[in-house]
């Protein structure tokens, strides 16, 4: 069946992790700095969905970072900064993630980060830190085309929502076979979780391009959310097994069966079902 999936805050930590800890050394605490939002930047840029999430784990390393006394206002000032971020990009990402953004608060909430990547940026200059600015910057991309896309196209019909549905989801039900089948027989490489995850953003893509029946519309959001977070934690457990990681790796795909973004999937499939979209 489609789907059960979705990624969240415990991908930020993974991502973060490895970052180092406390220094009294104000070079080193600048190069850990950075160090932390270069994670979270190519994490976004993967997963832009995923940005709050990614600025929140951000913040939190540098907060557990020691400053140096001589730079500890403008550490908390960089933290502070992080938070506010977290909190415009989490209303900007699911704007752009329901079914029809609206262009004009779209436009709004793009303003709001690039005036909190302002902020950013001056707090993390003052660290010898780079970078922390652009942990937004595929968000923002993904906001500029949606604000300049043409409004939606009216609803789908059922029969042509229930028919997208229907391919959509013998796609990824194909490909988690064969996933399932290589994880049980231990021939699982990083190439075929690669292409895995590609497959899965090329679907919540189509999913999200299209305007579904206003009696789907809810679970819609939920699936086209689901598989993108799916994608995002095939693609973290590919660059696990190919960086060697891979007991990790194979934990980071078993985990995913009993996350609460498997649940969500679960429940927006039953509620398509009740709907007659799926069998």
């Amino acid at each position: 069946m489609r789907g059960r999936r979705r990624a969240t805050a415990g991908l930020a930590v993974l991502l973060i992790a490895g970052c180092g800890s406390s220094s009294s050394d104000t070079a080193d605490f600048g190069a850990r700095a950075t160090h932390a939002c270069a994670d979270a930047r190519s994490a976004a840029d993967a997963a832009p969905e995923q940005t709050p999430d990614l600025l929140a784990g951000a913040a939190a390393q540098l907060k557990d970072l020691a400053a140096p006394p001589s730079q500890r206002a403008a550490a908390s000032a960089l933290v502070t900064a992080l938070d506010r971020q977290r909190q415009a990009s989490a209303q900007l990402s699911r704007e752009l993630q329901s079914a029809s953004p609206d262009r004009a608060r779209v436009a709004r909430l793009q303003a709001a980060v690039v005036g909190e990547r302002r902020s950013i940026q001056a707090s993390a200059s003052a660290l010898g830190a780079r970078g922390c600015d652009a942990i937004t910057a595929t968000l923002l991309r993904r906001a500029r085309t949606a604000a300049s896309t043409p409004a939606a196209a009216a609803p789908m019909t059922r029969a042509a929502y229930r028919r997208l549905l229907q391919q959509a989801t013998g796609d990824v039900a194909r490909s988690t076979r064969a996933i399932q089948a290589a994880t049980a027989a231990g021939t699982l490489r990083s190439d075929m979780l690669t292409g895995y995850a590609d497959g899965l953003g090329r679907i919540a893509d189509r999913l999200a391009s299209v305007t579904p029946p206003a009696d789907a519309a809810d679970a819609h959001d939920a699936l086209v959310e689901g598989v993108r977070g799916l994608r995002t934690t095939m693609a973290t457990a590919a660059r696990q097994l190919h960086a060697g990681h891979t007991t990790r790796g194979l934990q980071t795909v078993q985990r995913f069966s009993t996350s609460a973004t498997a649940k969500a999937l679960v429940a927006a499939g039953a509620e398509l079902r009740r709907h007659h979209y799926l069998e």
